[in-house]
């Protein structure tokens, strides 16, 4: 599997070889002059857009839209110390994000999450570089666009995909200026926890005048970081009724303990070059023509070490416990009489993603009445870590580590009865692994708008839309890792360096650990010298390892029967008519449509077929399964969907409006739920099983009502409130029911579990917004949002039922102050706990901690055309923290630092 289209390749190159520096800190259409993309008063924006004049063209904006959108405009981006696009959507009401490694990395709205959520470039769907279809963020600086808009209410224009909301990021146009306009910005960003300066440089070059113009943008960024964690590999129940010394009120027969208790720090880099072009022409009079592209190639590169701590659970070996009325253990120690493990982990991790976009736009006034819109895109993504991925444990067999948690705190207390040196250290486990993630989608769409010549109809729109999207994967991975495990070969002490953490988190960790080089390592276990030594007196296992060695062992093989893919072809038509009406000298205005959409899906992948069972002579209760080798199998499924959406807009006076509207959307199930193998099977009389993926899924359904009410009380200020209802249908739930995998076979029943649209919920929430804007030059934003569902979820009582992960309220508070060309900013943005899996380590829940982040930022401008500025990111060194069902129940407690740049902006 490789990208389609290698011309769009030298393309790209050839945008982002140009010579224009750049940094992030500020979106590059900031420094050219204001800019807001104008919807077609198509849907309501609810814009957190610039400091002061700005906001009163976004409140223009919101109160002449006729939908519910909230949206963010390039005046704003850069303004926050916001160093991604999610990092500045999450300034929304209603929005907010999942973090990997202190950066914004997936958006959750109203509660529903990252797989619900569709995400366009330009009015476009963008491939992604996971798995499934959720959009990572990350990969995108927030210089590459100009604007925003999360469209929270369906209408009958809009791609399908989005439940939650459909958020369309959309890039400046060079005719959007006049003459030529240079922009650049420069900073470097100190990050307290790595301890390490690191650059960031962005720029953008436009030219045009009446008839034609061209745009440039480039922006680079190497970030420096470390993430310091202590976690769990979640918790098991174990029976420790046996040992001698139980403290504290629990049924020591049914404890939950954990399955480990490990700390580490991830210390790596995070390289985002990205960078966009646009062309216009207008061709005639009539007719416009943009082209515009977009490259973003985004490398986390992490190397992790670790020091781990195995829970020795599989004999009797602990001479006291201490557990609380919860059966959750709060401390250990082991006999001494036993030697039992700690270890020293090194693992290497890397994310090398491209995400590439091309599209071309031909907008025709046909005539006065009648305008068409012709768009056509490639957009294509992979994220290729085949062999990058590695996972090696070296441990010390006999340094009884014991644990406590008995004193509270964020995280448990690991200390050693025994010391480590490096002469301890004994081989363990050594894996390599990775794989590929490759998505393209090609699309169209054709649409018209006509104008009527009606007092109460103004225009009917119509259009088509088309798109064929094809995503696939495979894996590769170490063939044998644990011929060299247990702890018994002893290693040569100047592999390993020890490194001193006695800083790490709040203490409580061992001081020493040992780092090493895992290729280093790898090499030397697999050497001939080495061989020929741990296998002297064993001829047939030094050759057993011998055709390893020469096969490729330990370094990861290719596995084809993991290779898999989904193609999607979709056919979408909508037609839509716009009203307007008066009642009782109240303006009412409107929009009513239907939207009508087509999916077929064919999966791909390989799977064993059952050719033949029967029973086992000397145990007839068991069934012997007989299978063909490994073979591609395509299953194949279609299903459509009927849209309509109905949405109004009444001006009650001069300051107050209010809306309603009715519509239902549609998210399609996650490529990744769509696999057609089957395994884990069990044969047993009456009583086999298989579970596997289930191509035949259908999409999500909701049913959402929106009722707004906002209140313009000066030009650039107003309050606003908002409920909404979503009755969502076909939710997923891991179901086990009967099916006949023999068909003939009188033993081919299997009871098979996979993902069924089984489950329903209703999401209601209220969200609350107000922008006031002082005469002196200070201003204040704020806006929170509830959220809450119907489902019968409880992690204790009914775990088994469906939960929709990631609900969660939100809240935003924005202080300003602009005059005398000095800007100052400060904000906080909070979310509450949540519920981020509900079936996850250990298939126990998991749920994520409160947490609320301050970032500030200041600027001056030294003329007309240089501005030095100052960010602070996460400035009071916030943490996150996540638990299996009791908070004492620790998963993982995650420092990742603040950060505070220097910079200097100028246009010309």
């Amino acid at each position: 599997m490789r990208f389609k289209n290698n011309k769009l390749s030298a393309v790209m190159a050839l945008i982002t070889s140009g010579g224009f520096a750049a940094i992030p800190g500020e979106s590059l259409a900031m420094q050219l002059e204001e800019y807001v993309t104008d919807q077609a008063g198509e849907l309501e924006e609810v814009s957190v857009v610039g400091i002061m004049g700005s906001n009163k063209r976004a409140l223009d904006k919101k109160r002449a839209a006729d939908s519910i959108v909230d949206g963010i405009a390039s005046e704003d981006l850069g303004k926050f110390p916001d160093q991604n696009v999610a990092e500045s959507l999450q300034r929304i009401t209603g929005i907010s994000i999942n973090r990997s490694g202190g950066e914004g990395r997936f958006l959750t709205v109203r509660g529903f999450g990252p797989e619900f959520n569709a995400v366009l470039y330009n009015g476009r769907v963008l491939a992604t570089e996971n798995a499934g279809r959720e959009f990572s963020f990350d990969v995108l600086a927030a210089e590459v666009i100009s604007g925003a808009n999360a469209y929270k209410a369906g209408t009958a224009g809009l791609v399908t995909g989005g439940i939650g909301a459909t958020i369309d990021l959309s890039t400046a146009k060079p005719m959007d200026f006049d003459g030529v306009k240079t922009a650049f910005s420069v900073k470097d960003t100190y990050d307290t926890l790595a301890e390490d300066h690191f650059p960031q440089m962005s720029g953008v070059y436009s030219v045009s005048n009446e008839d034609f113009g061209f745009l440039i943008s480039t922006t680079y960024s190497e970030r420096k970081y470390r993430v310091d964690n202590a976690g769990t590999g979640g918790w098991m129940e174990r029976d420790l009724s046996y040992v001698p010394s139980q403290v504290g009120d629990a049924d020591f027969s049914k404890l939950r303990v954990p399955r480990n208790m490990d700390f580490f720090s991830d210390i790596g880099t995070r390289e985002r070059l990205g960078g966009t072009g646009v062309f216009q022409a207008k061709i005639t009079d009539d007719i416009e023509m943009t082209v515009d592209l977009l490259y973003s190639k985004f490398v986390v590169d992490s190397s992790v070490m670790t020091s781990a701590n195995w829970t020795h659970d599989w004999g009797e070996f602990f001479d006291s416990v201490t557990a609380d009325k919860n059966n959750t253990l709060l401390a250990y120690s082991y006999d001494g009489e036993f030697d039992l493990a700690s270890d020293f982990v090194q693992q290497e991790f890397s994310r090398p993603t491209e995400t590439r976009q091309v599209g071309v736009n031909l907008a025709w006034d046909v005539t006065e009445n009648f305008i068409v819109d012709f768009d056509a895109s490639y957009s294509d993504a992979k994220n290729d870590n085949r062999g990058r991925g590695k996972f090696v444990i070296v441990g010390s067999p006999a340094a009884n580590p014991r644990y406590d948690y008995t004193n509270g705190g964020k995280y448990p207390r690991i200390s050693l009865d025994r010391g480590i040196s490096a002469a301890d250290l004994r081989s363990h486990q050594t894996w390599f692994s990775g794989g590929l993630n490759e998505d393209s989608i090609g699309q169209f769409s054709l649409d018209g708008d006509y104008h009527l010549p009606f007092e109460n109809f103004e225009k009917v729109s119509f259009g088509i839309y088309g798109s064929d999207r094809t995503k696939g994967g495979s894996d590769t991975g170490t063939t044998e890792g644990g011929i060299f495990a247990g702890y018994g070969y002893d290693l040569p002490d100047e592999l390993f360096t020890a490194v001193s953490q006695g800083s790490f988190l709040d203490g409580g960790v061992p001081s020493t650990w040992f780092t090493f080089d895992p290729i280093e390592y790898a090499e030397y276990l697999w050497s001939t010298e080495h061989l020929d030594r741990v296998f002297a007196d064993s001829p047939e296992e030094r050759a057993e390892a011998e055709l390893l060695k020469r096969s490729g062992n330990p370094f990861p093989r290719a596995n084809r029967t993991s290779e898999h893919e989904v193609d999607e072809q979709v056919l979408e038509a909508f037609v839509k008519l716009d009203f307007n009406a008066e009642i009782s000298d109240m303006a009412l205005s409107g929009n009513l449509g239907v939207r009508y959409a087509q999916t077929d899906v064919a999966s791909t992948g390989f799977t064993s077929v059952l050719t033949d069972i029967t029973q086992v002579e000397s145990d007839p209760t068991l069934l012997d399964l007989r299978f063909t080798d490994p073979q591609i199998v395509t299953v194949k499924h279609d299903y459509s969907n009927v849209l309509p959406s109905l949405n109004l807009k009444l001006d009650v006076n001069d300051e107050h409006v209010a809306r309603f509207s009715a519509s239902k959307t549609m998210s399609r199930p996650t490529l990744t739920r769509l696999g057609v193998g089957l395994g884990g099977y069990v044969g047993r009389l009456g009583a086999s099983t298989a579970s596997g993926g289930n191509p035949e899924l259908e999409p999500f359904e909701s049913t959402n009502y929106d009722l707004s009410w906002s209140w313009y009380y000066s030009d650039a200020s107003y309050v606003g409130a908002a409920a909404f209802v979503k009755k969502a249908e076909n939710f997923l739930s891991q179901t086990t029911l009967p099916e006949d995998l023999l068909p003939g076979n009188p033993f081919g029943e299997f009871q098979v579990t996979r993902a069924r649209n089984t489950a329903s919920a209703t999401v209601s929430g209220f969200e609350i917004a107000a922008l006031h804007n002082f005469s002196n030059g200070f201003g204040l934003q704020a806006n929170y949002t509830i959220v809450e569902s119907d489902d019968d979820f409880d992690p204790i009582t009914r775990p088994e039922e469906f939960a929709l992960e990631g609900l969660s309220d939100s809240a935003n508070f924005i202080a300003f102050y602009e005059a005398n060309g000095i800007q100052l900013r400060a904000a906080y943005n909070w979310r509450d706990e949540y519920l981020a899996r509900a079936i996850g380590r250990q298939s126990q829940a998991e749920m994520v901690e409160a947490y609320g982040q301050v970032d500030l930022s200041a600027s001056y401008d030294i003329n007309d055309r240089l501005t030095i500025y100052a960010e602070g990111i996460n400035v009071t060194d916030e943490k996150t923290r996540s638990f299996s069902i009791y908070k004492e129940r620790l998963l993982d407690y995650s420092a990742t630092g603040a950060r505070f740049s220097l910079g200097l902006r100028a246009n010309f």
